[in-house]
């Protein structure tokens, strides 16, 4: 048997369609729709993120919540598996605060306070887990 080498180049185009390939898993999407309530209430806006955990194939997605309602529609892609949530929303205080520029560190004028409305327990210390079936 005659050994062939292959020109750098190509060696690292077909390395990389390997890779492609084999993330690409042939799936049938799965769609997530509902309702967001907070102390009994809706949540006016915020957004909710999945994470896909271990074993799941696929990526996460992140959607908006709006009167108290999310979906993530089979245009998502989401694979069917088990994903971890973050649900995030912001309460205004009424309180107005400077705005100040982010690069220069100029007041730019006044703005409205808001404060986290969920707490961490709900997002980036979640342990919510939402399992998606095709």
């Amino acid at each position: 048997m005659k050994a062939v080498l292959l020109p750098p180049t190509t060696t690292a185009i077909l390395v990389a369609l390997l890779v492609l390939l084999s993330g690409c898993g042939s799936y049938t999407p799965a769609s997530l729709s509902g309702d967001v309530r907070f102390d009994n209430v809706p949540v006016a806006e915020g957004g909710i993120r999945l994470f896909p955990l271990q074993g799941t194939k696929g990526h996460g997605a992140a959607v908006t919540i709006a009167d108290g309602r999310y979906a993530f529609p089979l245009e998502s892609r989401l694979a069917p598996g088990s994903y971890r949530v973050e649900i995030h929303a912001l309460q205004k205080t009424g309180k107005k605060i400077e705005d100040l520029d982010e690069f220069t560190g100029k007041v730019k004028g006044m703005i409205e306070e808001s404060t986290p409305l969920i707490p961490r327990r709900y997002n980036i210390e979640s342990m919510l887990e939402v399992t998606l079936e095709p």
